[in-house]
């Protein structure tokens, strides 16, 4: 048997792999790398991991096309990039707000 549908025509190629999959499994493995160093104590350090694995989400998907960002497109551009860069500078801006040592 051959793969051939019955109009003759053989299946299309599989489109090429986006690299977009591995956008977003950075940013979501800086996030984690960052709520572990929050979790071992490291708070300060680990919420800075955070916020700045969000905001060089924003930056990609802010620089990049649609078509190679993959899974870090989910609504229209402006949008994904005001939320990730909202979170990204709201988990920094309350970093630098919460003082470093209690007297």
């Amino acid at each position: 048997m051959s793969d051939t549908p019955p109009g003759g025509q053989p299946p299309a190629p599989p489109a090429p792999p986006s690299h977009g999959e591995w956008l977003l499994g950075a940013v979501l493995l800086g996030v984690l790398v960052g709520l572990a160093l929050v979790g071992q104590d490291y708070w300060r350090r680990g919420l800075s991991i955070v916020g700045l694995s969000l905001l060089a989400g924003a930056a990609l998907r802010a620089a990049l096309p649609t078509r190679r960002v993959g899974l870090l497109a989910v609504r229209s551009r402006s949008f994904d990039v005001a939320v990730l860069a909202l979170l990204g500078g709201g988990v920094l801006a309350l970093l630098a707000v919460v003082p470093t040592k209690v007297t």
